[in-house]
Parts: structure tokens; sequence; C-alpha cells
């Protein structure tokens, strides 16, 4: 985010849906469409660097699960869909993403929800919170880290990139990735930023 203005990518295969969603942000106050797409491989080098990136969880009729996870990597998510399966709304959110919005959302819906979602909160459509609530309920205790995941994590705390702490802890960068999206599914939290907090409230 720069001085305050939340950059917005959008990824959409229906290109009037596309055009429908951009203008919600015309003309907004500290909000800039920086991109659009028609699927998440045609995002240019400024929508992948986006504040939040808006993503139709299914192209083609086929809930793309694994761009929420490539995407999240460097962006906040937020999902938008006509749908509502449990079973997609909870792979999304287990991917990364940060919130699960329904297209017909009204366009104030919109905007409040990616200016949430770019200061590190979640948003989810009032009709989704009953999914979310039942999963919670029945999700098993956390899985404990492990003696190397705390590591990474401390190291990470410090203000060290993936690369640095890779390199403190003699193992490759994509290793580190990985290590940290393992911890973020074990303690539940979506991006790297909730996962510092988390630790430096620990430490």
């Amino acid at each position: 985010m720069i001085l305050g203005v939340v950059t917005i990518a959008v990824v959409d295969d229906d290109p009037l849906v596309r055009r429908t969603v951009a203008g919600y942000f015309a003309g907004r106050p500290g909000l800039d469409l920086v991109a659009e797409a028609a699927a998440p491989e045609a995002l240019d080098a400024a929508g992948r660097a986006a504040d939040v990136i808006l993503l139709d969880l299914y192209y083609r009729h086929r809930a793309r699960v694994d761009a929420v996870a490539g995407l999240a990597a460097s962006a906040q998510v937020l999902v938008m869909s006509a749908h509502a399966e449990d079973r997609d709304v909870l792979a999304a959110l287990d991917a990364g993403a940060m919130g699960y919005l329904l297209k017909e959302a009204r366009p104030e819906v919109f905007t409040d929800a990616v200016r949430q979602v770019a200061a590190g909160e979640r948003y989810f459509s009032a009709a989704l919170y009953g999914i979310v609530l039942r999963e919670q309920r029945v999700r098993p205790a956390p899985e404990p880290l492990t003696v190397r995941e705390w590591e990474l994590l401390r190291h990470r705390a410090q203000g060290k990139t993936d690369q640095q702490a890779a390199r403190a802890m003699g193992i490759q960068p994509g290793t580190a990735g990985t290590m940290l999206k393992r911890i973020r599914r074990k303690v539940g939290l979506a991006t790297k930023s909730e996962l510092v907090k988390w630790t430096l409230e620990r430490e």
C-alpha cells in the first residue's frame, strides 16, 4: 500500500463481470484499480503486485483453489463468486484467501470488503458466516509446531525475508515458503503478517 492507497486487481473470466466490478472502484478515494485479467496467469506485474486481488474462484466452471494459494503468497486475496458451496469456501480459506464475497453484493459492500482485507482483516458475506463458524467448531486442535518451524517463525518475526531466513537456517527459500504455508495451516492464519504478529505475542 502506497500513501494510504489500496491497489486492486480483478480476475474473472467474464468480461462483463470484470467491467462491472472495476466500476465499483472508479472515483473511490483511497482505492486504485491497477489491473484486470481473465485468469490469474494473465495478470501482469502490476496486477500481481496489487494489495488486494479480487478473484473469481470458478474458472471455466472449475474451482481454482490452486490459484488462491499462488496469489496469496504476495497479495491479500478476496474471493468473489456467485456460488457458496461449503467445500469451496473452506478450501479457498485454507489456501490463504482473506475473505469470500458473493457477487450479488452491493458496490459499497465490495469497497468495504477490499478496505477491510487490505487492513489484514477477514471479510465474509453475511450468508457465509454459518459455514465458517461450523468449520471452526468441528476443526480439531491445531498440530503443534516443530522446533524448525519455530526457528523459521523467529527469523521472520525479526524482520528477515523468506530468503534471509532460509539462508540463516541452511535451507532453500522454496523450502522456507513451504514451511510457512504449513505453519499457517496449522495455526489457522491466512497471511505472513498475521503469522509474525502471532509469533511476537508468544515470544
